[in-house]
């Protein structure tokens, strides 16, 4: 029975230990990266959001939308 125990306040105690280093380590990481993008410009919101090939989103939705409809009538034929 103390030996259980023994085992099982071991194994808490390294998991314990483990989650306090694995904490120390991801705040240590966040503030070094924090730190190294500290000086990166911001983007500009106040551009229109355009996919991939430059169209603005208004125009993409309607040609989206009318590639679905030539495609539904295309397949009621």
């Amino acid at each position: 029975m103390q030996q259980g125990l023994e085992l099982v306040f071991l194994g808490m105690g390294t998991v314990f230990i483990f989650l306090i280093v694995l904490i120390v380590c991801t705040t240590i990481m966040s503030k070094a990266v924090m730190a190294f993008t500290k000086n990166q410009p911001q983007p500009d919101t106040t551009k229109p959001i355009s996919n991939s090939q430059g169209l603005p989103e208004p125009v993409l939705a309607a040609v989206i939308t009318a590639a679905i409809h030539q495609h539904r009538a295309s397949k009621s034929k």
